[in-house]
């Protein structure tokens, strides 16, 4: 056979033999999942799926047509899996790699396409088993993050980062406010006093549920208002107060949940404002910085929230972790593009020390802190009853007691009502925490 036709068939191999199997079949490997404590488990698997994030940002320029690139590598690699049981052991076999997926720590997952890969079960998994449909069979659905095995320090520098950051900011807000004409200084004024009420409404939502966040913070924003005329003139310490004024409810852990929803909302009504500027002013300018400085505060506090959390479960922590990453994408875009819409009077790109850096590593440290508190959090797991149980006999069988307080946790959880009090149906679905 010729070299040419030999590379030929390398490059292009010829389509399988009618009654044969295709030559990728041959590349797939077995399927297996490699616990903490070293138990190694086969599974069966249908259609797969893998996700792989790209840690790019984007920065324009306001004199050239084009933007930066800047590529920082490559992120968490994700695979979502359905393990498939089968058999007349579907049901054991399935109940040990439930409790492999429990332990503590990092598995290995031998996957049928890339092959070993050391990862981390996350968020919920799901336990399937289809009584009509697939008799016989049991799936667990479940994701897998690869994970790189190395961790923040057991006391990181939040504090440090986040002080970082404050103080870049300010010191940024300090240095491009320009406010030397006296239209200037009232158009800046005025505007801002309107969205201190505004933060000062959305704090107040907050604090309902934290009392003591509402202690000072009305006071503070009063300063702020009342002082305007004389902060004004100094930056620098306006910039601190605003500061001071949004982290007010960030550092109570308590309603975690509503903080994040509050300074998330917070820092997307700023995303939705982008000023044109007149040509013949500053306003335009002015409160783009004022809005970069309330809108990286609120980013930076959902951080700070989100560290100081009363979360329990798994999946609280890696949906925390997510929404960081999306606030702080938006603030970027949001950035980037206002930079370039008000072009004179600012720097040509995001990269001014105006903050951006410090801010995006303190997020990256809380959110990495945040999927190592996941590793050891409660997770939640839902089965299909194959046959009717006692209410009394199921909690115990899942939790171990059948304590009143217990019963009832598992009653709310699950929502149970009428006869499911006694006696809970085959084929519902329960939910349970382990």
């Amino acid at each position: 056979m010729s070299l040419l036709k030999k590379l030929k068939g390398l490059l292009f191999p010829a389509e399988a033999e009618p009654g044969q199997l295709p030559p990728w079949i041959d590349r797939l490997k077995p399927a297996t999942y490699t616990s903490v404590t070293g138990l190694v488990i086969p599974f069966e698997y249908i259609d797969l799926s893998s996700y792989f994030t790209k840690k790019t940002a984007v920065f324009g320029n306001v004199n050239a047509p084009g933007v930066y690139v800047q590529d920082n590598g490559v992120g968490g690699f994700r695979f979502p899996m359905a393990c498939i049981f089968s058999g007349a052991n579907h049901d054991v076999q399935s109940a040990t790699f439930l409790k492999s997926l429990l332990e503590t720590g990092e598995g290995t997952l031998s996957h049928p396409v890339f092959g070993p890969l050391v990862v981390v079960p996350v968020g919920e998994i799901e336990h399937v088993s289809a009584l009509v449909s697939a008799a016989n069979q049991t799936t667990i659905m479940v994701e897998f993050f690869e994970t790189t095995g190395l961790q923040i320090g057991s006391n990181p520098p939040f504090d440090s980062l986040l002080e970082a950051f404050e103080a870049a900011a300010a010191a940024s807000f300090d240095e491009k406010l320009n406010v030397s004409d006296v239209a200037d200084k009232k158009k800046f004024a005025d505007g801002f006093v309107k969205k201190i009420n505004g933060i000062e409404n959305t704090l107040n939502a907050i604090s309902t549920q934290l009392s003591r966040a509402s202690d000072g913070m009305n006071d503070i924003a009063d300063s702020i208002t009342r002082t305007i005329d004389v902060t004004i003139g100094q930056p620098l310490a306006l910039a601190r107060q605003t500061q001071l004024l949004i982290g007010q409810p960030a550092r109570i852990a308590a309603a975690t949940r509503a903080r994040l929803r509050g300074y998330a909302n917070m820092a997307r009504d700023i995303f939705g404002l982008n000023p044109t500027p007149t040509g013949y002013d500053y306003s335009a300018e002015n409160a783009f910085h004022g809005d970069s400085l309330i809108a990286s505060s609120a980013v930076s506090n959902a951080a700070v929230s989100s560290f100081n959390n009363d979360f329990v479960l798994k999946a609280e922590f890696l949906n925390a972790a997510t929404e960081l990453g999306a606030l702080l994408d938006e603030f970027s875009t949001w950035n980037d593009d206002s930079y370039t819409n008000i072009g004179t009077g600012t720097p040509e790109t995001q990269d001014t020390g105006d903050g951006w850096t410090e801010l995006q590593e303190y997020v990256s440290a809380v959110q990495a802190e945040l999927v190592t508190r996941a590793l050891t959090a409660t997770t939640e797991i839902r089965i299909t009853l194959d046959r009717d149980r006692g209410n009394q006999e199921l909690c115990f069988e899942l939790y171990g007691t059948a304590k009143p307080d217990q019963l009832d946790f598992f009653a709310s959880t699950n929502d149970f009502s009428g006869d499911e009090i006694f006696v809970i149906k085959e084929g519902r679905e329960i939910v349970y925490y382990v």
